[in-house]
């Protein structure tokens, strides 16, 4: 059977994004606690996030690839098949994939979802040993992805060593959080974070 999703997990599918997604996109980067490590502030409107959104879809940017992490109602339930998969609405819980040139891994869950294990749920479909990004062919090319993790998030670092990321250099004042912007809309110097380069290989 071909899957309707782009991968399947006990509790979450994977779903490239797209404009049905924007709803559960505003809840998400609209959350102050959940953009907690992000250098963007949180989004005001709806009309904001779409704007935004639209840089995330591979048919605007081919570069790169998003994908919607979606909770699935019942992880004990299988749908019958493709076509009740389509009329089921999912929570979008999170977002993975890669940005700028298409080499850097980043990702993102709602704080709801924190602690459970779903992000790691979802890298590891993603781009695990059997992870459907290996799989495209437009990105037969790459031969590793990069994360770069703020040095004080451990929880993100403890997640991505669990889909076999191995620790990189360190990158000192590498950049700065959204909440530290001065009134000219920069960081100053001294606010500027660590961070670390994780690397995660084609298996």
């Amino acid at each position: 059977m071909v899957m309707f999703y782009g991968a399947e997990t006990p509790r979450l599918w994977l779903e490239r994004i797209s404009e049905k997604h924007l709803q559960d996109f505003h809840l998400l980067w609209s959350s102050k606690e959940s953009m907690i490590w992000s250098q963007h502030s949180p989004m005001q409107t709806v009309e904001e996030s779409r704007i935004f959104m639209q840089k995330s879809l591979t048919s605007v940017n081919p570069r790169i690839d998003k994908y919607a992490i979606l909770l699935r109602h019942d992880p004990c339930t299988e749908l019958r098949n493709d076509e009740e998969r389509k009329d089921v609405a999912l929570r979008m819980i999170g977002l993975l994939g890669t940005v700028g040139d298409g080499m850097e891994l980043v990702y993102m869950l709602h704080c709801d979802f924190w602690g459970k294990g779903y992000m790691t749920e979802a890298l590891k479909a993603f781009v695990g040993k059997e992870g459907i990004f290996w799989g495209l062919e437009s990105r037969s090319q790459v031969k590793s992805l990069v994360a770069r993790i703020d040095a004080e998030n451990v929880g993100s670092m403890k997640t991505i060593a669990k889909v076999g990321a191995r620790k990189g250099e360190l990158l000192v004042k590498d950049y700065g959080l959204a909440k530290d912007r001065g009134p000219d809309g920069e960081v100053p110097v001294e606010k500027l974070r660590d961070a670390i380069r994780w690397y995660v290989d084609r298996p």
